[in-house]
């Protein structure tokens, strides 16, 4: 079937222990031979969040409301205990009335910078395929995850509106699968990059989990942070199509 119109996505560097690099890559869709490149103008900073990009109507590019975001775990290179430490993360983004999460299963599949958006062979014709989350090696397939970040997110929007991504770890990073300091959590990193793939960019409060450096302290939203998710949740449900098959291609933006 053929893509009626490419929109809004790109791709974050996520939150580092010590510091990070602001590295953007924008994707661009491919739409029936014609090409639209995305947009990549960040929103500007309210209230202590940021949503990752807005659409030509002021309203944030996020997913779809009413339904919760399937995501799926490859289970090889991730350490003991990250699904239950991964969906007690996902659980809090949701108890702060932000998107729901729902894990639907193990996944074989590798992550990749142009990981395709619809994969019905793997996830199945109806729907578009989940968000992926795994732990890989740093540049490992042309990733651009660098050694000294703990994980990147890339979502993936058409028509405005998230319909996949991938949140992937940096498995030489050591850290504790727990939640108990910013510092040294590998749960403070799923939350953000859960929340990055949920539609919210990065703030330079250091008080809001979303601030761009992974800093020090509890892992507990700021009042910024829930001020983003609610909205990410607002009423209104969103419809962007029939899955089909998209060209992701990934541009450098600085």
């Amino acid at each position: 079937m053929p893509v009626r119109r490419a929109s809004v996505a790109a791709v974050l560097v996520g939150a580092l222990l010590l510091s990070l690099g602001t590295l953007l890559l924008a994707i661009r869709l491919t739409a029936g031979g014609a090409e639209e490149t995305a947009t990549t103008a960040p929103a500007a900073v309210t209230d202590g969040y940021a949503f990752w990009d807005v659409r030509a109507d002021g309203s944030p590019v996020r997913w779809d409301p009413c339904s919760a975001i399937p995501w799926v775990l490859r289970v090889h290179g991730a350490p003991e205990g990250a699904r239950a430490m991964l969906e007690t993360a996902t659980e809090r983004i949701t108890q702060a009335d932000g998107p729901r999460f729902v894990y639907v299963g193990p996944s074989d599949e590798a992550p990749a910078p142009t990981r395709a958006a619809y994969q019905p062979d793997r996830y199945g014709a109806d729907a578009w395929a989940p968000v992926l989350v795994a732990w890989a090696p740093p540049g490992s397939d042309g990733l651009p995850l660098r050694g000294s970040d703990r994980a990147i997110s890339l979502p993936i929007a058409v028509d405005g509106i998230f319909v996949s991504g991938q949140v992937v770890f940096n498995d030489r990073r050591t850290l504790e699968v727990d939640f108990a300091d910013r510092t040294t959590s590998w749960g403070a990193t799923a939350i953000h990059e859960f929340v990055h793939v949920a539609g919210l960019d990065h703030v330079d409060d250091p008080t809001q989990l979303m601030h761009r450096f992974a800093g020090s302290g509890p892992v507990e939203f700021g009042e910024g942070d829930l001020a983003g998710l609610e909205g990410l949740t607002a009423p209104g449900c969103l419809d962007a199509g029939t899955p089909r098959h998209v060209t992701v291609d990934l541009r450098p933006r600085r």
